[in-house]
């Protein structure tokens, strides 16, 4: 659908389309895309590969009120492009639901003192002993 478009796209105006998911690189490959508007669609999640694999324009805003999202720690990333942020609101898990979406800054906090963090600084002596071998 939007062949041809890639290089000059600056807006991408999806509210209300019934978009209920995304798929991986659905936005990928526009370089001068600046807003998507995905507002009063029936989205709950989604994975930050629809983005593709390179990085996220930092001016890219993304207005996602009136969905029904699913919070849980996967969409954290979208708290840095979210345009309308005072009008996301979480519909599940229960414990969440009706609040806002910025509120998993405070829950998705990585706790710098884990079981699997000791994995991995277990695996890093691991793998030094073993190249310096």
């Amino acid at each position: 659908y939007f062949a041809g478009t890639h290089e000059t796209l600056e807006e991408m105006h999806l509210r209300g389309s019934k978009v209920s998911k995304l798929n991986a690189n659905t936005f990928s490959g526009f370089k001068n895309l600046k807003l998507i508007d995905l507002r009063d669609n029936k989205l709950t999640t989604m994975e930050s590969s629809v983005f593709g694999d390179g990085v996220i324009d930092e001016n890219l805003k993304v207005l996602i009120s009136g969905n029904e999202w699913n919070c849980t720690c996967d969409i954290e990333f979208l708290l840095d492009f979210i345009a309308d942020e005072v009008n996301v609101t979480c519909k599940s898990p229960d414990e969440l639901a009706e609040k806002n979406i910025f509120d998993l800054e405070e829950i998705c906090v990585v706790p710098t003192t884990t079981t699997e963090g000791m994995k991995l600084f277990w695996f890093d002596i691991c793998c030094i002993k073993v190249l310096k071998v």
